[in-house]
């Protein structure tokens, strides 16, 4: 007597209908989980939104002096989360350097000091970008080292009120270009 000898041996279209269905309820069950996180933390993308100069301006020098003095317009400096990207902050930061040099001295001096002015809406970010300018414009290594443009750097850091009177000594910079090498 055999009441059930019959042994289950399923085909291959069974098995691929129950692997779609496991799959299906698997994914359908990760898809949620992942909407509830993009729900409860919806953050923009953090990028970089360069200026364009107007058509009216067709002299390169012009052009390039708009684009120094409005680079940062659209940056939310009060946005951290740019201190941890460098691959949008610092390299907006580089390309902001490459063009410095082109227009008038003291259309770039202004433009650095407007800049770290409004850096100061967040002490993180204008310790990021004050760390920036000295990586750039003051180590000895960097191939956009210039004196000149950190000299506006440091006017700024001297009248912040950000910076502690402590790093605000005189004592601690050279001939006021920059700290010295023992400071580091």
């Amino acid at each position: 007597m055999y009441l059930c000898r019959t042994k289950i041996n399923p085909s291959k279209y069974e098995i691929y209908i129950y692997l779609t269905i496991l799959l299906t309820f698997c994914c359908s069950c990760t898809g949620q989980k992942n909407t509830e996180v993009t729900i409860n933390n919806p953050e923009k993308p953090l990028t970089f939104k360069m200026v364009t100069p107007p058509e009216i301006l067709t002299q390169p020098l012009d052009r390039a002096a708009y684009l120094v003095e409005h680079y940062w317009d659209n940056f939310d400096f009060s946005d951290f989360r740019y201190t941890k990207a460098p691959e949008v902050t610092e390299q907006a930061f580089v390309d902001y350097l490459d063009i410095l040099p082109i227009p008038a001295y003291e259309v770039s001096s202004k433009s650095i000091q407007r800049m770290l002015q409004k850096a100061e809406v967040d002490s993180g970010m204008f310790s990021y970008f004050t760390g920036l300018y000295e990586k750039y414009l003051y180590d000895p290594n960097s191939p956009f080292r210039n004196e000149e443009f950190y000299i506006p750097v440091l006017e700024v850091m001297l009248a912040s009120p950000i910076i502690d009177d402590v790093k605000k000594n005189p004592s601690s910079l050279s001939t006021g270009t920059g700290p010295k090498k023992s400071d580091r």
